[in-house]
């Protein structure tokens, strides 16, 4: 009791009240809190004198009022705040123990853990750092952003190792993003044949007549029509075109298919019923980034399968996912610490997409997904490497043996992978499908998708124009306001979807 500290309803000694804001739960666990409770033994009617007034005017005349000192336990202890709230609405003083032998083993507990846990995240970021390829832009401002985010996924790791929360709905959280009102662009959430949609307008200048299905990245995991509002809304005010973007279901709680599923339909949608907003049926392009760019090409085959009028005059291409069979082509060798999307990241996407789960990913980081004669029979057809230019095949790119492989899995996700509508370049024919201008990073692990998937549609006759950004990695169109080169590749293609659609 002589640690403790009274704090009066009309008291005004400051410092007491400082130290009971301070006070841990952990503390009030073991807190006293004096409280008034009825009592019928006459011997304690003195104590009722010497409360406040408001307690002496009450009807004593059977019930007289004495202090009782009750011990909290963990289940009724309310917060701080409710605590002070509780003592002042009922006009009676709270006793705290500071109990200061404890409260040192606390503190000494606290910062041990906090001193552990900052030397294991800095021991794990060092571990995980790599250095950045040589020849990437802005090189300080990717280093601070990679420090970051390092930062932010090993206490994610943490979390999840403690089994709090799942790592990818943790990256979700942390990805979200509030939706900045631009003055250029009206934004209205809709509902396009049950799938939701939000339309981004234009305000400025004549009203639109092109419009932009697009189609959000994010590993068909991650992703949301928030986080990339920056990025739909840039497209609608500067290339001055209506733009769709769809609220695909994800992985792991959906499969792939269903997220395709809203997308097609919410397509459909909009293409039979462009002329209600204005907008002609040769100026639709669908679009989409990273695993938005699979979306769109294999939306653009399903379209074409089933024969739908009318079909999309362009799809728009950033640096698609387009194959998960290979994953040791040139570009996956070169770029498999990132920037940003790394070959253990991807692997990490991969297995939730087909598994639903991540403990598959070590499998597919040593090509244990693949039997070794479907590599090798890939590798002499669509996923050859010679099919590649020879300046994407510099070091430490070497030709990796495919008799390496494994079988694991390999009925449970082959249906998947040989999917065309899955992955796009594995299509056996893509004849009659839109003009295309596919855009790729230099230092980016799907690089190569983008370059075989070109040839491919070369070969097939589809009118393609690629654009290889020589200084840039994936993830760069989401790095509006922070990157230059995020603008100016987002410039590129704006002014090609004014003057060719």
């Amino acid at each position: 009791m002589e640690h403790g500290y009274f704090i009066p309803k009309n008291g005004t000694n400051m410092e007491q009240i400082r130290i009971l804001k301070k006070l841990t739960y952990k503390k009030r666990r073991n807190c006293l809190e004096s409280q008034l409770v009825p009592n019928h033994s006459k011997e304690q009617k003195g104590y009722m004198d010497s409360r406040p007034q408001s307690l002496n005017n009450r009807n004593t005349s059977s019930t007289h009022w004495v202090k009782k000192t009750v011990k909290c336990g963990p289940s009724n202890i309310p917060p701080m705040s409710r605590l002070l709230k509780a003592a002042h609405r009922h006009n009676v003083d709270t006793l705290i123990d500071m109990g200061p032998k404890n409260s040192t083993k606390m503190w000494s507990t606290r910062w041990m853990f906090v001193v552990i846990l900052t030397v294991y995240i800095s021991y794990k970021i060092r571990e995980c750092s790599k250095p950045i390829p040589v020849g990437t832009s802005e090189r300080f401002k990717l280093s601070l952003a990679l420090l970051i985010r390092d930062v932010q996924f090993q206490i994610i790791d943490c979390l999840d190792c403690l089994g709090l929360v799942p790592d990818y709905r943790a990256i979700r959280w942390l990805r979200r993003a509030d939706v900045q009102e631009t003055a250029g662009v009206q934004r209205s959430d809709a509902t396009f044949d049950g799938v939701p949609v939000r339309v981004y307008r234009p305000t400025i200048g004549p009203k639109p007549v092109k419009a932009m299905v697009f189609y959000h990245g994010g590993g068909w995991t991650l992703g949301s029509v928030d986080a990339y509002d920056p990025v739909t809304a840039y497209f609608a005010e500067e290339a001055a075109m209506l733009v769709i973007s769809v609220k695909y279901r994800l992985v792991p709680e959906h499969d792939q298919g269903d997220g395709l599923a809203d997308c097609v339909r919410a397509t459909k949608h909009f293409l039979s019923r462009c002329d209600r907003y204005g907008i002609g049926r040769d100026k639709v392009v669908i679009a989409g980034d990273s695993a938005g760019g699979n979306i769109a090409a294999a939306v653009a085959l399903r379209l074409r399968d089933e024969a739908f009028q009318p079909m999309p005059s362009l799809q728009l291409l950033i640096y698609p996912c387009l194959q998960a069979i290979d994953l040791e082509l040139p570009s996956y060798q070169q770029n498999a610490d990132g920037p940003f999307l790394t070959k253990s990241f991807m692997a990490w996407f991969l297995s939730f997409l087909c598994c639903k789960s991540k403990r598959f990913a070590p499998l597919f980081l040593g090509h244990g997904h693949v039997p070794s004669d479907v590599r090798a029979a890939m590798a002499k057809g669509v996923l050859s490497h010679d099919l590649l230019p020879n300046e994407n095949k510099y070091p430490p790119y070497r030709k990796p043996d495919f008799r390496r492989g494994g079988s694991e899995i390999w009925e449970r996700i082959s249906q998947d992978y040989l999917d065309p509508y899955r992955f796009p370049l594995m299509a056996k024919d893509h004849r009659d499908l839109p003009r295309t201008y596919l855009v790729t990073a230099q230092f980016d692990i799907l690089r190569d998708d983008g370059y075989l998937y070109v040839r491919k549609l070369k070969e097939d006759g589809v009118d393609v124009i690629h654009y290889n950004c020589p200084y840039c990695w994936h993830g760069i169109i989401n790095g509006l306001g922070k990157f230059e080169y995020s603008a100016k590749i987002m410039d590129t293609m704006v002014i090609f979807l004014k003057n060719e659609l």
